[in-house]
């Protein structure tokens, strides 16, 4: 579970260098997406969504690779070693150039 000052660090997080940071709110619901190949798909989806997006944005080239080699690292992690353990929800928020790596899990059935 996330803490109070855990949600105020991700909320007032901004990068000083201009860097792009990710926020990816992520379907993990093994009601809906049972097997692991379903929400391999969304995350693919959502990562060409993503990209083309960017392309939207005034991003500089280093700016450019830099957002195209944390969406893979994002993908690669989701891929090959995530597991869901009854989460229903994933958020992550990430920028390897400021070191911004949080994941947070909702395990919640509701409110």
């Amino acid at each position: 579970m996330i803490t109070t000052a855990e949600l105020a660090s991700l909320r007032d997080f901004s990068s000083s260098g201009g860097n792009p940071v990710i926020s990816l709110y992520f379907d993990i619901d093994g009601a809906r997406l049972p097997r692991r190949s379903d929400f391999e798909g969304e995350l693919a989806i959502m990562m060409r969504n993503a990209r083309k997006a960017a392309e939207k944005v005034d991003l500089n080239r280093q700016q450019e690779r830099q957002l195209d080699a944390d969406l893979t690292a994002i993908s690669e992690f989701i891929n090959l070693d995530f597991r869901r353990n009854g989460a229903r929800g994933l958020a992550i928020f990430y920028c390897s150039a400021e070191g911004l790596n949080e994941m947070v899990y909702n395990r919640c059935v509701g409110t």
